[in-house]
C-alpha cells in the first residue's frame, strides 16, 4: 500500500517493505511520482483525440461517398427519366412503390391505396394490348424476379401496346444487400414503336432475303444436278472461285485462285488434244470479252458453249463448257462470268446412235426404192401380159363376127383376163396402202367356187400362152363364205400365177381346192 507523509510544505509518498526484523520505508516527492502519470494520461488523450478525428474523417468520408452514389443515382434516374415513359422504384421487402416518372393518365388513374400489384394491372392494362397482357404479368411476377435478377443483370421484354404501338419494358436491381438480396428494383416503361416498326420491317426483308437464299441454294443443288463444277470468274483482276467442284477434282486442282492457272488446267488436263487449240481460244479473256460484250449480246442470249472430249479411266467422256455472262463493266465488256462444266457423254452417245439410225433408215428406205422400182419393172411385164392377151382376144372376136359361140368364148376370157389386171393393180395400191398402215380387210358373203372359176380362168390363158397343161379340182362343201373376197382372189391368182411363170414349157400344174374347217 502507498503511504502518504507530508512534511512541513512537501508531501512524500512511498511504501513500506519488511526485511528480516527491519522495516524499510521508500519515499518519493509528489512532484516525482506524478509526473510520469501525468505524461501518460497527456499522451491517452491525445491518442483518443487523434482517433475521434480519423473516426470522424472517415465517416465524413463515407457520407460523402454514400451522398456521391446517391447524387450519381439521381442522375441517372434523371437520365433514364428523360428515356422512358414510366419510370416506378419498387421495394420487394416492403412491397410498396414510388411512381419517379408516369404518363398523365397512368398517374390519373392510380391511388393513395393501391398495392404494387394493383399498379402493376393498372400499366398493364392502360399500356398492353389484350393478347400480350399474360406475358406481360408473368413478367412482371415480384414473386420470383429476384431469383431471376440474380441470373441476368436485367429483365427486358416488347410488348405490343394499344392503339399499334410497342413498348420495351425493363427491370432493374436498384438496391442490392450484401448477402446478394435484392432489396429494390426500378421498372421502366418506353415507347419504341418507331424503331420496333424499322425492326419489323428489318425482320421482314431479313426473312425475305433468307428465302431468296434458300432459293438460291435450291436453284444451285438443281444445278449441281446438271453441272458437277461451276466457277465465278472476276476477268478484269484474273481471279477465279470455284462455287461447286466436282469430288473427284477437289484433289487435282484449288477452289480459288488466278484464272489464267485454271484455263492452262482445262487445257492440259481435261480436253483431249484435239480440242486443246479451241479451248484456249473459247476460254481467252479477249474471246469472252469479245463474244459476251453488251454490242453483241441481247437480253434472251448471254451466253456460249462448246463440246470437248476427254479421257476418264480410259474410256471417252464428253464435256459442255459454257460461259454466262454475270455483269459487265462501265465500257460494257463482261466483268465477271459463271463457267459451267456439264457431263453429257450420255446425250453425246444418244445423238451418235440417233444419227446411226438415221443413216441406217436413210439406207433401208434406198433400199426400198429400189426394191419399188425392181418391182414396177417387174409388175410392168405383168401387166402387159393381160393386156396383150385382151387385145389378142379382141382381135379374134372381130375375125369371128359372126360366130356368136367363138365370140361369147373370147368375151368370157377377156372379162376373167380383165379381172385378173384389176387384181395386179390392186396389188400395187394394197402395197402402198400396207407401208401406210390403212389397209383394211372386208367381211363380205361371197361365192367361193365362182371365186375359184375366175382365178381359173385367169391363169388358164396364161397357161395356153406357154403350152402348160393346167387341171383345177375343187373340194367344197359350203360355197357361201364371208371374207375378204378381193385380197383371197389376189392370193390365189399369185399362187397360181407363180406356178405358171416359173413352170417349164409344155409343163403341167393341178390346183386343188378343199374346204378343211368351217365356222359354226
Amino acid at each position: 500500500d502507498m503511504v502518504r507523509v507530508k512534511s512541513e510544505d512537501t508531501l512524500y509518498f512511498g511504501s513500506m517493505r519488511k526485511s528480516g526484523q527491519y522495516y524499510i520505508y521508500v519515499f518519493y516527492p509528489s512532484s516525482q511520482v506524478y509526473s510520469y502519470r501525468n505524461m501518460v494520461v497527456a499522451y491517452t488523450i491525445c491518442i483518443y483525440l487523434v482517433l475521434c478525428a480519423l473516426i470522424v474523417l472517415a465517416k465524413i468520408k463515407f457520407e460523402n461517398k454514400r451522398i456521391k452514389e446517391i447524387e450519381e443515382k439521381n442522375k441517372i434516374n434523371i437520365a433514364i427519366g428523360k428515356i422512358y415513359d414510366i419510370y416506378c422504384l419498387i421495394y420487394l421487402d416492403t412491397l410498396e412503390y414510388k411512381v419517379l416518372k408516369g404518363t398523365d393518365s397512368l398517374m390519373r388513374a392510380l391511388k393513395e391505396k393501391d398495392t404494387v400489384y394493383d399498379y402493376i394491372n393498372i400499366m398493364i392494362d392502360s399500356f398492353i394490348d389484350d393478347s400480350y397482357k399474360s406475358a406481360a404479368l408473368k413478367f412482371y411476377d415480384l414473386e420470383n424476379v429476384s431469383e431471376r435478377l440474380k441470373r441476368n443483370a436485367f429483365l427486358t421484354n416488347v410488348f405490343k401496346g394499344k392503339g399499334k404501338k410497342w413498348y420495351f419494358n425493363a427491370i432493374v436491381a436498384n438496391d442490392v444487400a450484401e448477402n446478394g438480396d435484392i432489396l429494390s428494383v426500378m421498372i421502366t416503361v418506353r415507347d419504341v414503336t418507331a424503331q420496333t416498326e424499322a425492326d419489323l420491317e428489318k425482320k421482314k426483308k431479313l426473312i425475305e432475303v433468307n428465302k431468296s437464299l434458300k432459293e438460291y441454294n435450291s436453284i444451285l443443288d438443281c444445278l449441281n444436278n446438271i453441272y458437277f463444277s461451276s466457277f465465278y470468274v472476276d476477268l478484269e483482276n484474273d481471279t477465279f472461285r470455284a462455287i461447286f467442284l466436282a469430288r473427284w477434282l477437289v484433289a487435282k486442282m484449288n477452289t480459288e485462285g488466278r484464272f489464267t492457272d485454271l484455263r492452262e488446267h482445262f487445257i492440259k488436263r481435261a480436253a483431249n488434244d484435239k480440242y486443246k487449240e479451241e479451248l484456249l481460244e473459247n476460254l481467252s479473256v479477249e474471246h469472252i470479252r469479245e463474244a459476251l460484250c453488251r454490242e453483241k449480246n441481247s437480253e434472251d442470249k448471254k451466253s456460249y458453249f462448246m463440246d470437248y472430249s476427254s479421257v476418264v479411266n480410259g474410256k471417252e467422256s464428253w464435256r459442255r463448257l459454257t460461259v454466262i455472262l454475270v455483269d459487265f463493266n462501265d465500257e460494257g465488256k463482261p466483268k465477271h462470268v459463271l463457267i459451267v462444266l456439264q457431263d453429257t457423254t450420255e446425250q453425246k452417245n444418244k445423238e451418235m446412235q440417233y444419227q446411226r439410225q438415221i443413216i441406217d433408215a436413210a439406207n433401208e428406205a434406198e433400199h426400198a426404192n429400189a426394191a419399188k422400182t425392181e418391182f414396177l419393172r417387174r409388175m410392168s411385164h405383168d401387166i402387159r401380159t393381160p393386156i396383150n392377151g385382151i387385145l389378142g382376144m379382141l382381135n379374134i372376136a372381130e375375125h369371128y363376127s359372126h360366130d356368136f359361140e367363138k365370140q361369147s368364148e373370147c368375151f368370157e376370157k377377156i372379162r376373167n383376163t380383165s379381172n385378173h389386171l384389176l387384181a395386179l393393180i390392186n396389188d400395187v395400191l394394197d402395197m402402198s396402202a400396207m407401208e401406210s398402215g390403212a389397209i383394211t380387210l372386208e367381211k363380205t358373203s361371197f361365192d367361193l367356187l365362182k371365186l375359184i372359176k375366175e382365178v381359173s380362168s385367169v391363169i388358164d390363158a396364161q397357161a395356153q400362152e406357154r403350152g402348160i397343161e393346167l387341171n383345177t379340182n375343187v373340194n367344197i362343201t359350203y360355197n357361201r363364205v364371208i371374207g375378204s373376197a378381193l385380197h383371197l382372189r389376189q392370193i390365189l391368182i399369185n399362187i397360181a400365177g407363180n406356178a405358171v411363170k416359173y413352170n417349164k414349157l409344155n409343163g403341167f400344174i393341178e390346183l386343188n381346192y378343199s374346204q378343211i374347217q368351217k365356222n359354226s
